[in-house]
C-alpha cells in the first residue's frame, strides 16, 4: 500500500500504533536479561545478523525477530500507545486522508480495539478523506463483538469510500451494516509490478542452481506436510520450508522470503499471501485453504482469476484431484483478468483520494 500510494503521487505515512504494556515484574526483567545475553552471544559467536539486539528494560521489549531494516524504510509516525497521543498526532498533522487496510483489519480478534480501524479517533467534523481499501472481516459471523457493532455501524457511515477483498465482505456490509456502496478490489500487493519485489531481493539470497518447492505453511498439520513431500517427490526436487510457528527457527527476512517463492519450481501454501505471491511470480502452486485465517479470501481471489482449481481443502480432495492440482497454469489468461482487476482497483483508490 505504501508503494502504491507513492506511485500514485501521494506521501504516505503509517500511523505506528502499539499496545500499552504493563510494567514488567522483577522476574520478567531477569528473564529478559537472560534472553538479551543469549542473543548477544548468538549474534557475536555465530555471526548471525538476523538476531536482533533490543534493550531488555524497555516497556515494549520483544525478543522476537522482525525485519526492522525493511520496516524502517517505510515512513512512520512516532510510536503511539494511547488514544490521547493519537489525537494529538492528528491535531498536529496535516493529513488529508486516512486509509484503513488492507487485509483483516475489521476482524476484532486481529484488531482488538476494533473501533480504531473504523477511525473513531477522528472528530465528526474532520474534513480528511476516510477510505477503507480492500479490507476483510475474515469470517461470516462473530467478526466483531456484539457490543461494538452499533458503534461500528455508525462509524462506517462517515467513510467516503469502502472496498473489500471478497464477495462475502460485500454481503456482510449490506446485511449487517446496511452499507451497499462498497466494491470488491484486489489486495494491494497485486497492484505493484513484480519488478518492485525483485528489487527487494538481495543477490546473496537468490537460489543458485537449486531446484526446490517452496512450502510456506502457517498452520502445520501432517496432511499438509505430506502434500509438500509428495509434491517435491513428484517434481524431483527438494523442499524449502517456512512457517511462522516453527519453534526454534528464525523467520526469513523480507528478501529471503520473496526469494524463496520467486526462485522456486512450485509452491505449496496455506497462506493467503503465499498464494498471492505465487501468482505475482507466476509460479505453479497448490493453495491449501485455511478456514481459520479467512477462507473467503482464497475463494474470492482465485475464483476471480479463474484459478479456483488450485485450491484444496482436505487430504481426501487432494488425492482425488492430483492431476488437476499439478496441471500447468496458463498465466496468459490470468494476466488478462488480472490487468482488468488492477485497473478497477487502482481507479477506486485514485477516485477515493482525489474526488
Amino acid at each position: 500500500m505504501h508503494q502504491l500510494l507513492l506511485e500514485m503521487g501521494h506521501t504516505p505515512e503509517t500511523i505506528f500504533l502499539v499496545r500499552s504494556i504493563a510494567k514488567a515484574s522483577l522476574l520478567v526483567k531477569l528473564r529478559r536479561c537472560a534472553s538479551f545475553l543469549k542473543r548477544i552471544v548468538t549474534r557475536i559467536l555465530l555471526r548471525d545478523d538476523r538476531i536482533m539486539i533490543r534493550n531488555p528494560f524497555r516497556s515494549d521489549y520483544n525478543p522476537e525477530y522482525m525485519d526492522e531494516r525493511f520496516v524502517a524504510s517505510l515512513s512512520q509516525s512516532p510510536k503511539i500507545d494511547s488514544m490521547s497521543k493519537l489525537q494529538g498526532l492528528i491535531a498536529a498533522s496535516e493529513y488529508q486522508a486516512f486509509v484503513v487496510g488492507s487485509d483483516q483489519v475489521w476482524r476484532q480478534e486481529y484488531s482488538p480495539r476494533i473501533e480504531t480501524f473504523f477511525l473513531d479517533f477522528l472528530a465528526d467534523d474532520d474534513l480528511a478523506k476516510k477510505i477503507a481499501y480492500s479490507v476483510s472481516f475474515g469470517k461470516k459471523c462473530n467478526y466483531i463483538a456484539s457490543d461494538k457493532m452499533p458503534l461500528c455501524r455508525e462509524l462506517i457511515k462517515r467513510f467516503d469510500a469502502v472496498s473489500v477483498r471478497e464477495d462475502e465482505g460485500l454481503d456482510i456490509l449490506k446485511n449487517d451494516f446496511g452499507y451497499d456502496k462498497a466494491i470488491k478490489t484486489l489486495d494491494p500487493t497485486l497492484l505493484i509490478s513484480p519488478s518492485v519485489y525483485d528489487g527487494l531481493i538481495k543477490q546473496s539470497d537468490r537460489a543458485v542452481a537449486e531446484r526446490y518447492i517452496a512450502a510456506y505453511i502457517l498452520d502445520v498439520e501432517s496432511w499438509k506436510t505430506e502434500i509438500c513431500g509428495e509434491s517435491a517427490e513428484r517434481l524431483g526436487c527438494g523442499i524449502k520450508w517456512e512457517s511462522v510457528i516453527f519453534q526454534g527457527r528464525k523467520p526469513l527476512t523480507i528478501s529471503q522470503w520473496l526469494a524463496m517463492i520467486a526462485d522456486s519450481e512450485f509452491v505449496v501454501t496455506d497462506s493467503f499471501h503465499g498464494c498471492i505471491f505465487s501468482i505475482i511470480f507466476r509460479k505453479p502452486f497448490i493453495t491449501i485453504v485455511n478456514n481459520e485465517r479467512g477462507r473467503s479470501r482464497f475463494v474470492s481471489l482465485l475464483g476471480t482469476l479463474g484459478l479456483e482449481g488450485r485450491m484444496v481443502c482436505s487430504s481426501e480432495e487432494y488425492t482425488k484431484r492430483k492431476s488437476e492440482l499439478f496441471s500447468p497454469i496458463d498465466y496468459s489468461k490470468v494476466e488478462i483478468i488480472l490487468t482488468h482487476q488492477i485497473e478497477i482497483s487502482r481507479k477506486f483508490l485514485s477516485n477515493a483520494l482525489n474526488d
